[in-house]
């Protein structure tokens, strides 16, 4: 059975945590034992402009979801980032910003 890890981040903008968290879950998806997927709470229109981090993902195959924020202050996004986890059955959250 595969360890399954979520890779939890604000968004693909590039930048540095970004693309920390993109290159290690690739990277990790590719371990026979590990099955790695990423979730974002800012959603991006990937119809206009992909980004290159969201781009790289597809490539690899490591899924990309967006549980999105709300509100600036969304106290709900907790939950419904649990609920996702819970539904993925994921084993490790590793969390960036």
């Amino acid at each position: 059975m595969k360890l399954r890890v979520a890779f939890a981040n604000d968004n693909l903008i590039t930048g540095g945590a970004q693309r920390q968290a993109v290159e290690l879950a690739i990277r990790l998806d590719a371990e026979p034992d590990v099955a790695a997927r990423m979730v974002a709470y800012r959603d991006f229109d990937r119809t206009r402009d992909p980004g290159v981090l969201a781009t790289r993902l597809a490539e690899s195959g490591v899924s990309l979801d967006v549980v999105p924020k709300r509100w600036k202050l969304d106290p709900t996004l907790p939950v419904r980032l649990g609920r996702w986890f819970a539904r993925n059955d994921i084993d490790v959250v590793h969390a960036f910003m």
